[in-house]
C-alpha cells in the first residue's frame, strides 16, 4: 500500500465530510478533562502531589498565602489540583474553592469575578454559621469590589505596587472598604476554625493583560486578610512562566523578568516535573502493551512531541480508530494497525499517529501531504523531453 494511498484512507477517517457517516469524532473522542493521579497516575507525579498537600495542611503557610504551581501548558497541573482537592474533601478544616478563569475572562474584571466567586461558594457552605455571616457581609463586600476591581488597574511591577485609577469617583475609602471585607471573611474563617484554599486555574489561557491584573491583585488587595496574622487563606495558582513573560514584555518592555515579578508574587512555589513518564502514559490505553508502549514513547520522542495534553488528544483519537478496526467497521480504511485484539503492525500504527499529528497540530504539513497524489500526477502530465529541439509533453 503506497504512501499516498495509505494518506488518502486515514484523510477519509479524519476530515469532516458528510458524505462519510464513519466521522463521529465529536461525540466518541474522550473530552480533555483532569484526572485524579490518586486513581491514575499517568504523569507519574504523585510525589510531586504529596509534596504540595503536606505543606498546604502545614503551619509552614501560616506566614504566606500565595503558593504558585509553575509548569507548560497541558503539563497536568489542572490534574493536580484535581487530586488535590479530593484528598482535602473530607478534612472539615480545609475549605477549597476552584476558580477557572479563563471562563470568567470576558466579564471584564478576573479579579472582582474571582471576589465574586470565593463569597458565592462560602455562601453555599455546610458550616450554617460561615453561611450566614457570609451573607451577612456579601452585599457589601461586593459592593466595594465592584467600584474597585472594576475600575482600578493594579499594577506589580518593578517600581512596586500602583493603582491605575480609571473612575474618578473612586478613591481611597472604597479600597479601605474592600480590603475590610476581606479581612471580614478571613476573621469568619478564623472563628470556625477553618483554612480556605482557592485553587486558581486556566489562567494561562487569558489575555496578557488579565494575567498581570488577577496576580497583581492576589498581592495587593486579596491579601489584605493576612494583615490579621490568620494567613487562613491561601490562593494556590496553576500558570505557565512562558504565559506570564509574554504578559510583563508586552506591558513592561524588557524592564522585568518573569523570575522577578513572580517572586515579588508568590511566596512558595513549585513545578511540574520537565519529563514524565511517557511510556507509562501510553500503556493506560488498552491497545498497547508494555512492548509497544516503550517503542511509541520513543517515537514520540524522537519527533519532539511530548506534551502530555497533545499526546492525549493524539491517543483518544487512535482509542477511536482501533475501535473501529476491532468491530470491524472501517469498510478497509484502516491500515493495519495495533489494537486491543490485533497485535498488527508498528509501522501501520505510527503512519496513523503521524498523520493524526499533522492534521490537529501541524495542518499546514498535513495539507502538503494531503497534495502528494495530485502532485504526482501533475507531475506526469507536464513531465517534457526534449525531441529535435522541441519540447512535448509526455505520460511517462
Amino acid at each position: 500500500m503506497g504512501l499516498a494511498y495509505r494518506y488518502r484512507l486515514v484523510y477519509e477517517l479524519l476530515a469532516n465530510g458528510k458524505s462519510n457517516p464513519m466521522i463521529i469524532w465529536k461525540t466518541l473522542t474522550k473530552e480533555d478533562k483532569p484526572t485524579n493521579l490518586d486513581d491514575n497516575d499517568c504523569f507519574g507525579t504523585l510525589k510531586k502531589v504529596d509534596a504540595i498537600e503536606k505543606i498546604l495542611r502545614s503551619e509552614i503557610l501560616d506566614n504566606h498565602s500565595t503558593v504558585a504551581l509553575y509548569g507548560d501548558w497541558g503539563s497536568g497541573k489542572s490534574s493536580v489540583i484535581l487530586t488535590l482537592m479530593e484528598r482535602f474533601k473530607d478534612d472539615d478544616k480545609i475549605i477549597t474553592i476552584k476558580f477557572d478563569a479563563w471562563k470568567y475572562e470576558k466579564e471584564g474584571s478576573l479579579a472582582y469575578a474571582l471576589l465574586e466567586h470565593i463569597i458565592y461558594e462560602l455562601e453555599k457552605n455546610d458550616n450554617k454559621v460561615i453561611k450566614y455571616e457570609i451573607k451577612a457581609i456579601k452585599d457589601n463586600v461586593l459592593k466595594s469590589g465592584k467600584i474597585v476591581l472594576k475600575s482600578v488597574n493594579v499594577n506589580y511591577g518593578f517600581f512596586g505596587l500602583s493603582f491605575e485609577n480609571n473612575n474618578k469617583d473612586v478613591d481611597c475609602g472604597d479600597i479601605d472598604n474592600l480590603t475590610n471585607g476581606i479581612k471580614k471573611i478571613s476573621e469568619i474563617l478564623n472563628e470556625n476554625n477553618k483554612r480556605l484554599i482557592v485553587f486558581i486555574d486556566e489562567l494561562d489561557r487569558c489575555e496578557p493583560k488579565n494575567i498581570l491584573d488577577l496576580i497583581s491583585s492576589l498581592k495587593a488587595i486579596f491579601n489584605a486578610s493576612n494583615e490579621n496574622d490568620y494567613y487562613n487563606i491561601i490562593y494556590f495558582v496553576a500558570i505557565d512562566k512562558d504565559a506570564v513573560s509574554k504578559a510583563l514584555k508586552k506591558r513592561y518592555g524588557e524592564i522585568m523578568k518573569s523570575e522577578e515579578y513572580l517572586e515579588k508574587i508568590f511566596n512558595i512555589s513549585f513545578s511540574m516535573p520537565k519529563h514524565f513518564e511517557l511510556k507509562n502514559f501510553i500503556k493506560q490505553y488498552e491497545s498497547f502493551n508494555d512492548e509497544n508502549a516503550e517503542k511509541l514513547a520513543r517515537f514520540f520522542e524522537y519527533i519532539k512531541f511530548t506534551n502530555p495534553r497533545h499526546i492525549k488528544k493524539v491517543l483518544n483519537k487512535y482509542e477511536i480508530l482501533a475501535k473501529f478496526k476491532d468491530a470491524g467497521v472501517d469498510r478497509g480504511l484502516i491500515p493495519e494497525i495495533i489494537t486491543k485484539n490485533r497485535d498488527k503492525y508498528l509501522f501501520d500504527t505510527i503512519f496513523v499517529l503521524y498523520f493524526i499529528i499533522l492534521y490537529d497540530f501541524y495542518y499546514e504539513k498535513y495539507l502538503e501531504v494531503k497534495k502528494y497524489e495530485h502532485r504526482v500526477k501533475h507531475l506526469k502530465k507536464i513531465y517534457t523531453r526534449e525531441i529535435n529541439g522541441d519540447y512535448v509533453i509526455t505520460d511517462r
